[in-house]
């Protein structure tokens, strides 16, 4: 690699503060770097997190469906042309204490991510990172392994292919995709699916691959965005020393004005009806949309994030009220999300609806790099906060009210998972009959599999700079662990952790109950299955989700004195639920595959009775509503808080005046 003669990087401008509160002299100081000869920026935004975050940004874009900046996301961990063994760049993250290497791609960018506990962990990553990002391998054997084939059976594989083909006929996916295509013009970037249609992705090619990258994964276009508790000479001791082969422009320029306009009103339909595969006919969802502001228009942008929470953001919200936890509900339940496209997308989506069967792109200039939009958004809340009702009002007639309204509406099918299904076996039944030498065909995809295993020599594993332990930032606290004298019903142990935050207006109680959840593997799975070791756990989980259901006990207990209210449980044994959405992976948690796993919950859901459930309401949550154990009537939070006096008859005590009060020891 070539060594750096020169300086990379010079500063862009000065120092930006961006707002942590409303106190204007108090801020993160955030530095702009360009390269010194092409447009990529580096933004070093210093925190006190003891997390090091790193974000490299590629503005990507398509005109149709084939998903080519998502096929490069997965291509780039492949290997590059500085570090070619695959696997190498994920050991080295974990070498340097971070949870490993990410990426994420939407419709007019790409983002590649890392999370650190050390600056020199960001540093050691960074060169090979950008590396696997500009120069990555693109082999044909990466192809047909990450992207796309199919075996002697003519089955379709690949784990782009898979991973599109459990998305793209899903309710959710269908109702975003084609909302988005009669918000915009047909072939403009936010009308496609970035992620790739399985028919398309079937029919790509390498070369159509490779040739993206040429065209959009140039070091010009790069943005690099990195948080986190940085030294004041990082800049100097570390950007400066990135080789600059590495980062080398060859020209390429594709932050180019895109259109983003809406499509024109002559007959473009602003609804369509779209059906989905679902053995459920019962109900069905809508989805609304709605043009919004320039991404320039900080305030505007804001104000309808704090407007679209508080007419859907809650269970207490007016939406919410008025279609959700009424007599006769006409949804389940109503999510916003204000898009981040250019115009902002404001997004209203109403799922379980009866059924009945009767940036980087900018469309305004060219090459401008705008950073610090957002640095007052306090003061600019601040400020909202402050206006009156009237200013509320036009907001909602300029934006919603007044704006075009395309909707779509999702309508279950009971028979198109079977034509899907049928379609599917037709393809495979095509793709067997193309396959001339059958043998060939299979020794051609098991050498794909073969060069594309994860293969780091020990000599470079042995290489791997690993950072300085003791640099490591520490998010400062104190913890103690608050063994009872007197069980405080299922709770033998608190533990209390005492954290800087600059998030002082909230504070939890989080209670960990042992209760058994899997096999011990002391006996046989049968036997341990028969006696139904788990049942409490089940029958716990579902009483919890009967009382905090919507229109449930807590809810309407909560919502009856006037307070917003959201049901939220922690699952600690989810791991194993999350694995099988995915793929079941074996001796998870005691499970050695999907089947046991799926017996031992059917089977324990099935046997809880109503008397189990009172059971262990008395045993693990009447008993914390007792008088006896003061504790649990306590609200511990930061001195800031106001507790309204019509919520009850309580106290607010330091965590240090608990344990005075209480004898607890710590």
């Amino acid at each position: 690699m070539i060594n750096n003669s020169k300086t990379l990087f010079v500063k862009d401008g000065d120092d930006i503060l961006i707002q942590r509160s409303n106190n204007q002299t108090d801020g993160f100081r955030t530095s702009v770097y360009k390269h010194f000869e092409s447009n990529m920026h580096v933004v070093v935004c210093r925190t006190p997190s003891p997390i090091y975050t790193l974000n490299i940004y590629v503005p990507t874009a398509s005109t149709d469906d084939k998903g080519l900046p998502h096929m490069l996301e997965h291509l780039v961990f492949c290997g590059s042309k500085h570090y070619p063994a695959r696997g190498y760049l994920d050991v080295l993250a974990a070498h340097n204490f971070s949870t490993g290497t990410n990426a994420w791609t939407t419709n007019d960018n790409t983002c590649y991510t890392l999370d650190a506990a050390s600056e020199d962990a960001v540093a050691n990553v960074l060169p090979v990172f950008l590396d696997h990002i500009l120069n990555p391998l693109l082999l044909d054997d990466h192809f047909v392994t990450e992207v796309y084939h199919y075996d002697e059976m003519g089955k379709e594989q690949g784990v782009v292919f898979s991973e599109m083909g459990s998305r793209e006929n899903k309710e959710s996916t269908l109702a975003h995709y084609h909302l988005k295509k009669l918000m915009y013009k047909p072939g403009t970037i936010y009308s496609t699916y970035s992620g790739g249609k399985t028919y398309e992705i079937a029919n790509l090619t390498n070369k159509e691959i490779i040739d993206y990258h040429h065209k959009y994964y140039d070091a010009n276009n790069i943005t690099v965005v990195l948080t986190g508790a940085f030294s004041n000479d990082f800049e100097e001791k570390y950007l400066q020393t990135i080789p600059a082969d590495i980062v080398q422009s060859h020209g390429c320029d594709s932050r180019e004005p895109m259109d983003c306009s809406p499509p024109s009103g002559d007959g473009h339909p602003i609804h369509d009806v779209v059906k989905f595969p679902s053995a459920d006919t019962s109900s069905g969802s809508f989805g609304f949309g709605w043009h919004g502001p320039d991404r320039e228009d900080v305030e505007a942008n804001i104000a309808l994030e704090i407007m679209m929470e508080y007419l859907a953001g809650t269970p207490s919200s007016p939406l919410n009220l008025y279609f959700v936890a009424c007599s006769t509900p006409l949804a389940s339940s109503i999510l916003t999300y204000p898009n981040s496209y250019i115009p902002r997308m404001l997004k209203l989506t109403f799922n379980g609806v009866p059924y009945l069967h009767t940036s980087h792109f900018s469309p305004k200039s060219r090459g401008k790099f705008n950073i610090g939009l957002h640095a007052k958004q306090f003061d600019i809340i601040a400020d909202l906060g402050k206006r009156p009702v009237e200013f509320w009002l036009d907001l909602l007639k300029k934006w919603l009210i007044d704006q075009t309204m395309y909707y779509v509406a999702m309508v279950p099918d009971l028979e198109l998972g079977s034509k899907i299904e049928a379609k599917r076996k037709a393809i495979e039944q095509a793709n067997m009959a193309k396959i001339v030498d059958k043998k060939a065909h299979i020794g051609h995809i098991k050498r794909a599999i073969e060069a594309s295993k994860v293969n780091v020599p020990k000599n470079m594993k042995e290489a791997i700079p690993v950072p300085d332990l003791s640099k490591t930032s520490i998010l400062l606290h104190t913890q103690n662990l608050v063994v009872l004298d007197n069980n405080i019903g299922p709770v033998s142990a608190v533990q209390t952790i005492n954290a800087e935050s600059e998030f002082t207006s909230e504070a939890s109680f989080s209670f960990k109950l042992d209760i058994p959840f899997c096999p011990t593997g002391k006996r046989s799975f049968d036997d341990e299955l028969a006696d139904l070791i788990s049942l409490d756990y089940f029958a716990l989980r579902m009483l919890a989700d009967l009382m905090g259901r919507m229109d449930g006990p807590l809810d309407n207990a909560v919502r009856g004195k006037g307070y917003s209210y959201v049901y939220s449980i922690m699952q600690a044994q989810e791991t194993p639920m999350k694995m099988l959405d995915q793929s079941i992976s074996n001796s998870i948690h005691g499970f050695a595959n999907a089947d046991e796993y799926n017996t031992w919950c059917s089977t324990h859901i099935a046997a809880v009775k109503m008397s189990d459930m009172r059971r262990v309401f008395e045993k693990y949550v009447l008993r914390f509503a007792d008088n006896n154990y003061p504790m649990f009537r306590i609200i511990v939070t930061p001195s800031v808080t106001t507790i309204p006096a019509k919520i009850g008859s309580y106290q607010r005590m330091s965590l240090e005046e608990i344990s005075a009060t209480y004898n607890l020891g710590y």
